[in-house]
Parts: structure tokens; sequence; C-alpha cells
């Protein structure tokens, strides 16, 4: 134990502050002169930035944000592959790594068409624009095994489907034209029956309007009759009279013979 000793600089003097100009932190201690920095009790707050929005303001604190989630690809040109691969080699991302192009941390690597490729190369496990694709295949080249002719041959099998699928839809059209020309033909005597049952009904309708008329007239004539008896108010006149002459000798009959009775009272 007593042998152990501390390694060089372990320990170090403290620094003095405010001794003197000689020793390098004199006059303003290190602070600097005059400032909000420099006072006692001096300085800002964390997080302050002057009055400008902080960070900790301008950083979302809710809602979705796609920053962690987020894949940024380094983007290859078709000419760095045309000086720095031969024809015939494959271009993967260890391949690219390997020639520099890309550095040992990347990771997302996209092909992209700018420029021009003559060389046949073979692309595996990249990402590949489509300028740059029609380029790669028309130079020979291929794409995780994608071939120019067999896009070509799938284009046209696709081609000869397409074809084959209107034909059937032209035929289809024929015949569905056939089947309602004939049932066209089928219904044409029922719509001139019916048109002859129309112009009969008009006929018939035109023989029974005379009849209509002579019947109404004929009401109009009872109704004007029978409304006549009706009218005659004196008749009604003579009636009331009657009634009325007929309560007055009966109130009169017992008038007198109340008058009667009460003399023979009196006697």
């Amino acid at each position: 134990m007593t042998t152990i000793t501390r390694p060089k600089g372990a320990t170090r003097n403290k620094k003095r502050l405010g001794r003197g100009p000689g020793s390098g932190h004199g006059t303003t201690a290190g602070k600097g002169t005059k400032g909000q920095n420099s006072r006692s009790g001096g300085g800002v707050r964390l997080g302050f930035e002057g009055g400008q929005m902080p960070l900790y303001r301008r950083v979302a604190s809710r809602g979705f944000s796609n920053y962690p989630f987020k894949r940024e690809f380094t983007g290859v040109n078709v000419s760095t592959l045309e000086k720095k691969f031969k024809s015939g080699s494959t271009v993967t991302l260890d391949a690219l790594r390997e020639k520099g192009i890309v550095s040992a941390s990347e990771k997302d690597v996209k092909l992209l068409g700018n420029g021009e490729l003559t060389k046949k190369l073979k692309v595996e496990g990249l990402k590949v624009s489509r300028g740059a694709r029609e380029k790669i295949l028309a130079a020979g080249g291929s794409i995780d095994g994608e071939v120019a002719e067999k896009k070509a041959k799938t284009a046209a099998a696709d081609a000869a489907t397409d074809v084959a699928a209107a034909e059937d839809a032209v035929a289809e059209d024929a015949v569905a034209e056939e089947i309602a020309a004939g049932e066209s033909s089928k219904s044409s005597p029922k719509k001139v029956s019916d048109s002859a049952g129309t112009e009969g009904s008009a006929k018939k309708s035109t023989e029974k309007k005379p009849a209509a008329k002579k019947a109404a007239d004929d009401g109009a004539k009872k109704a004007a009759t029978a409304k006549k008896p009706a009218t005659r108010k004196p008749a009604a006149k003579k009636t009331t009279t009657a009634k009325s002459d007929a309560a007055t000798k009966s109130s009169e009959k017992k008038s007198s013979e109340k008058k009667s009775a009460a003399k023979k009272e009196d006697e």
C-alpha cells in the first residue's frame, strides 16, 4: 500500500482567479469585459436563446412526426457506375462500399438516371429510379433478375390478352343486338293492335259524346223543375197565418171562460 502512488497529472492545483496580471487570470478573472455574463449572479437561464423561439418550443410536443421513421436514400448516378464498374460486373451495396462510392455507414442507396450508361451491369438489392431502370435495361443489364427481353415478352402477352378481351366484348355486343332485334320484331304486331284499339276507343268516345250531352241537359231540366216548388213561399205564409189564427181563437176562449168563472164566484 505504501508503494502505490497517483499517476502523473491526477492532482492539479486549484485555478486562482483575480491574483494579478502575471497569473493570466487577473483583472477580469476570465469572465471578459462587461456584459451580462461578467456580473455576479449574471447569465441567462438554461435554454434561453436571446429572445428567439427556443429549441424546446420549436420542436413539436404532440401529434405525429415522421422524423424517427424516415429513410434518407443516398443517390448514385448511372454516370458513376459507368466510370467505376466494368461490363458484366454486379452492382450491390457492398460493391459500392468497396469502390468508395458510398461510405460504410450508408444503408439506403438508390440509383438515379443522370448520365449515360453503355456497360452491361447486374443490379441487386438496390432501389432504382425509372430513368436508371430504362438505361440499365437498354444497355443489356438486369435488375434483380429482370431482363429487358422478359419485360418485352410480358408486355406482348398483356397486349395479346387485351386484344382477345376486346374481341370477346365485340362479339357479346353483336349477340345482344341480335337478341334485341328479334324481341322488337315480335313485339311490333302488339303495338299495331294496341294502336288500333286506341283508335276504336277514340271513335266510341266521340260517338258517346252527344248522348252524354243529352243526359246532362235532361238532368239540368229536372233540377230546375225540382227547385220550383221549393221556391213557392206564399204557401208557407198561408200555413203560418192559419196556425196564428187558431192560436188566437183558443186564447180568446180561455179568457172568456176565466171571466165567466170569476163572475160566478162573485155571485
